[in-house]
């Protein structure tokens, strides 16, 4: 949950506790359907003209088709480039104009396309547990990213 300052969070005893999250600077990695939290955070990100927090995205899929939400996510990209950057990477089936990343996420690829580490930041990601825990942790580790400011939906 993202709030501004000043704001407040209600949760009921039932369910999950929400914590208030006061980032600037939000870096996410999806895989497959993980985008759906993503998304959710880019949308709120996206939908205030006011917000200035930075938004920026990797999104492994297997294939160009597999990618849930491509329109929606291009045309934010295109909308808002002050506020949300996107980076795919797919395995194979890429097209021959294909400009975006190839194979598994990597070091390299999360140095170049996601925000640097600090204060501010945070990292949050969603997909398979294998890409969870062999390519994002360990990675953003060697970046620099401390514990606390990874989140795994």
């Amino acid at each position: 949950m993202l709030l501004r300052p000043a704001a407040q969070a209600l949760r009921q005893p039932a369910l999950w506790p929400a914590a208030a999250c006061f980032a600037k600077r939000i870096s996410l990695i999806a895989g497959g359907t993980g985008i759906t939290p993503c998304w959710q955070v880019i949308r709120a990100v996206c939908s205030d003209p006011e917000d200035d927090t930075q938004v920026a995205l990797i999104y492994a899929n297997q294939t160009v088709d597999d990618i849930l939400l491509r329109p929606e996510l291009e045309a934010l990209a295109a909308a808002r480039p002050s506020n949300f950057r996107l980076w795919y990477t797919c395995d194979r089936g890429l097209p021959e104009d294909w400009a975006h990343g190839t194979g598994h996420i990597n070091l390299e690829m999360i140095s170049d396309h996601l925000l640097a580490p600090g204060p501010e930041s945070i990292v949050a990601m969603c997909g398979p547990p294998g890409m969870i825990k062999f390519a994002c942790l360990p990675n953003l580790e060697k970046l620099g990213h401390a514990p606390e400011a990874m989140i795994q939906f």
